[in-house]
């Protein structure tokens, strides 16, 4: 009856463009402009839909001019957990990229961000890359964490201005290179947009559950969601996968069972990742590489194949989520 109403968290969704230095790239017939306020919308509308968290956008309208202090300042005035600030990168690359401050810049007299932000910053861009990674997966190539030091302005200046006059925890994401044909192609699809808004929601969760006593009063976003279970909304990679790899008949292996020998070839299989009541059944576990990171997850075979044209023609009459096709062989002893 008289227990204290829960806090919401902040989170601040940066936009990006258009500010005081551009209104961003365009390629392929995409705009950065577009494409990152679109997925500002989705993410907004995910963040909001989690209990205890709370989006507040930089601006209102895909071309409302905010320049790059501006934006700091309303991440400021909310006292946001997080600054999420979006973006589309072109140059010589490719895929996701996250950066944060890694040492103090100046600008109009100004300098910062404080020694608390850039520690904060750098420990909400390891989270936000994991989140990239968990959902992502091979969907679209993720590369390291980089800092606003390697990036052109934060060169000259030390920082980025939006992280010079932040007074909290700020994460730029490139999603994509935008003048890639590949990446334009991905991000074009409305389907990766949703993608790349549930990778953004998981690596913000990330770093909300692992630090909310540096954001809000023990207790206060008691309400929020697991990761594990805003994952499996958002997830729509790495749930199953085909894999070529030899499936043993039994526990006592091709040296004692003439099933197992039999069976013990390489075959196409389809795999259920990590599927329900875990704990209660003793499943396989396998080795799979997701954004460049090895795993190891369990498993049920769902189905196996002949051929890799069996597979193919039985995949492209049914539905699978998130599939991931891997054509590597399990590795030889």
């Amino acid at each position: 009856m008289n227990k204290k109403p829960t806090t919401p968290v902040i989170i601040a969704v940066d936009p990006g463009h258009p500010s005081e230095t551009s209104n961003g790239c365009a390629h392929h017939g995409l705009t950065e402009l577009q494409i990152c306020w679109d997925i500002a919308l989705k993410l907004e509308k995910l963040i909001n839909s989690q209990a205890g968290l709370k989006a507040v956008k930089t601006k209102d309208r895909v071309d409302l001019l905010v320049t790059n202090r501006q934006r700091a300042e309303i991440a400021n005035a909310a006292g946001a957990a997080i600054m999420v600030r979006l973006h589309c990168d072109s140059g010589k690359g490719t895929g996701c990229t996250v950066y944060h401050p890694d040492r103090q810049g100046t600008v109009d007299g100004v300098t910062g961000p404080s020694q608390s932000v850039i520690d904060k910053s750098r420990t909400a861009a390891e989270a936000m890359q994991k989140g990239l990674a968990a959902i992502l997966g091979q969907n679209l190539h993720l590369n390291p964490v980089k800092t606003d030091s390697v990036t052109f302005v934060g060169a000259k200046q030390g920082a980025l201005t939006g992280s010079i006059f932040s007074q909290v925890p700020a994460v730029v994401v490139e999603m994509v290179y935008l003048n890639n044909a590949s990446d334009a192609a991905f991000i074009k699809d409305p389907q990766n947009q949703e993608l790349m808004a549930g990778a953004i929601m998981r690596g913000i969760l990330e770093y909300v559950a692992n630090n909310r006593s540096d954001n809000v009063q023990a207790g206060e976003i008691e309400t929020i969601g697991s990761i594990d279970a805003v994952a499996s909304q958002t997830m729509t990679s790495c749930r199953y996968i085909v894999k070529l790899l030899r499936i043993p008949h039994c526990k006592r292996g091709p040296e004692n069972c003439r099933l197992c020998r039999e069976k013990n070839i390489l075959r196409w299989h389809l795999l259920d990742i990590d599927p329900p009541d875990q704990d209660r059944v003793q499943r396989p576990v396998i080795e799979i590489e997701i954004a460049g990171e090895k795993q190891f997850r369990v498993f049920d075979v769902i189905k196996t194949f002949e051929s890799e044209a069996d597979a193919r023609k039985y995949l492209a009459e049914k539905s699978f989520p998130g599939l991931i096709w891997d054509s590597r062989s399990e590795p030889e002893n």
